[in-house]
């Protein structure tokens, strides 16, 4: 195949290659460009973050756990510190041992003393731009304080905020002048450090997703930089979770949609009247007990059991004047709420089963079509239950 003269041959960009790198390199050996631009993947580095702080909660959980003895007041007092503890554990095991986080980690990433790397020559980085020297100590030292001792001293000077009223002060609401003017001094301190700290976080935000370097402020001022532990280890998208969470969302939803347009009790008064009705096994009880202080009734009333029939008169009469003057209520528990004994009894008409009051007439205002749940016969009216010798 014939070139013209103005198309370059096919190997030209391999000369090309190799004549930037000779121009790059000096007589000493130092190149003045890396080969390979390191570039970490963003989404790497914030679900290393988002890891990070998921393993935070469910150690917070069980690190909570050994303090569940102890008095409320007293935990929730030292909970700054308790917390403090925790992440210096967390810090003392990762970061400070010459390791990232625990997130990062299972990512494939690691620190890199970013510092250091500036004042190499490119080749330091390797063939791959992963390589390099990790975190110093000072650089240790200064993350342990971002990390660990200032989250602390916020959250401890919050509270001391909101336990001395600083707010209150503020506005005049309190009689005591020289506090609330130290005070509103403190206060807007710590308001000013607070708006310099979420502008700093906006900025470095920006910067992260423009250059793909150090995901947080603590970072880039460290000069901690998250680069990979294993540069050819391939990264394995897991969508399981992701998955997971879209599918609960989407029934969620449907469901928030859904419920409050059916009738719940409807639904429930046609599913038990396609379904064999079941006896309540507290009903079948109450019945059997009944059933066998009739026998035993039966047997005392024998012709041949003179003995038995005079003792039962006798505490039939000593129950008569216990009862005297005292209303008597209904055998057996509530079909609704299983009760033994019925608060104002009333019955249900047609069927004449008894039921607390509060029970059916909750029921039956709840549900027009309310059925009795022993025979299935709606209830039409309610009435309140006597005794027979009162009927």
């Amino acid at each position: 195949m014939d070139l013209s003269p103005d198309q370059p041959p096919a190997e030209a960009w391999q000369q090309a290659r190799l004549i930037s790198g000779n121009d790059t390199c000096t007589s000493s050996g130092a190149c003045k460009e890396r080969p390979w631009p390191l570039k970490v993947l963003r989404s790497s580095q914030a679900d290393a973050a988002r890891l990070d702080d998921e393993l935070i909660v469910l150690l917070h959980e069980q690190f909570m756990r050994l303090f569940s003895y102890f008095k409320p007041g007293d935990v929730a007092a030292l909970e700054p510190e308790l917390n403090g503890v925790l992440m210096l554990l967390i810090f003392a095991f990762t970061v400070w041992r010459g390791k990232a986080t625990p997130g990062s980690q299972l990512l494939n990433l690691r620190y890199r003393n970013e510092y250091a790397m500036q004042q190499q020559p490119p080749q330091a980085c390797g063939s791959t731009g992963v390589e390099g020297p990790a975190l110093g100590l000072t650089q240790r030292v200064m993350f342990g304080l971002g990390y660990v001792l200032l989250p602390w001293v916020w959250s401890r000077v919050s509270r001391a905020a909101q336990q001395w009223e600083w707010e209150d002060r503020i506005s005049g609401r309190s009689s005591h002048q020289q506090s609330g003017l130290s005070s509103l001094r403190i206060w807007h301190v710590l308001q000013g450090l607070e708006r310099m700290y979420k502008v700093a976080s906006l900025s470095n935000l920006v910067a992260f997703l423009h250059h793909g370097t150090h995901r947080s402020l603590l970072e880039r001022l460290v000069g901690a930089r998250l680069v990979y532990q294993q540069p050819h280890m391939t990264r394995v998208i897991s969508f399981e979770y992701l998955n997971r969470q879209l599918v609960w969302q989407e029934l969620s939803e449907v469901l928030l949609f859904v419920l409050p347009l059916l009738d719940v009790t409807k639904m429930r008064r046609a599913l038990a009247s396609l379904l064999t009705r079941l006896p309540n096994p507290t009903l079948l009880l109450s019945s059997g007990s009944r059933s066998a202080e009739t026998v035993q009734s039966r047997e005392a009333d024998a012709p041949g059991n003179d003995l038995g029939n005079q003792q039962q008169h006798a505490e039939g009469a000593f129950q008569e004047e216990d009862n005297a003057g005292v209303a008597q209520l209904p055998a057996g528990p509530c079909p609704l709420c299983t009760s033994s004994e019925m608060l104002l009894p009333f019955v249900a008409v047609p069927c004449g089963h008894v039921y607390c009051y509060y029970c059916l007439r909750t029921n039956s205002q709840a549900d027009i079509e309310f059925r009795c749940p022993v025979d299935g016969a709606r209830v039409k009216a309610m009435r309140r239950w006597r005794p027979r010798t009162q009927e």
